[in-house]
């Protein structure tokens, strides 16, 4: 003879129930392990991108300044003046150039004249050294038009200034 089975005392259905919960709390792990993963992995190419970036620019602008440079030795009137078009922003953020010059402008080089890029997007700060002539007055922009500026008349130095 069977036993009548009380709610209490009856597992039928607990198989199925703590199944799907299970499956559903393990998914959701996973699914949060995932976005963590992604998140950081994505931030760090950003930094990586946003510091090759302001390397390429950092080398763009040390070769326009060494053009100006070169043009200043060479000129008759003593001036030139060089207008140069770089990005606003790097990697969606906006970012500086420092024109240092001294004997510990440069940490990393061992060079006495750098252009030193910094943004918020990045931890770190690109140096990029270039070899000149003519004196340079130390001076700090905002990364988009810039001009180059050598008039010997004035201050015999080459400097930055937003155009």
């Amino acid at each position: 003879m069977r036993r009548k089975r009380t709610f209490s005392t009856d597992d039928r259905g607990v198989s199925t129930a703590l199944t799907h919960v299970l499956t559903i709390g393990i998914t959701t792990i996973l699914i949060s392990g995932l976005f963590i993963g992604t998140t950081t992995m994505l931030e760090s190419q950003m930094d990586r991108a946003a510091y090759q970036e302001m390397e390429t620019i950092g080398e763009r602008l040390g070769a326009e300044i060494t053009a100006v440079d070169q043009a200043a030795n060479r000129s008759s009137n003593g001036t030139t003046n060089v207008t140069v078009s770089h990005p606003n922003t790097v990697a969606g953020s906006s970012y500086r150039i420092e024109l240092a010059h001294g004997d510990d402008a440069c940490g990393t080089w061992d060079r006495e004249t750098c252009l030193i890029l910094s943004a918020s997007q990045t931890s770190e700060d690109v140096e990029v050294p270039f070899k000149n002539v003519t004196a340079v007055e130390p001076t700090s922009v905002t990364g988009g038009d810039i001009r180059i500026t050598y008039n010997e008349t004035v201050d015999d130095k080459i400097t930055l200034e937003e155009a």
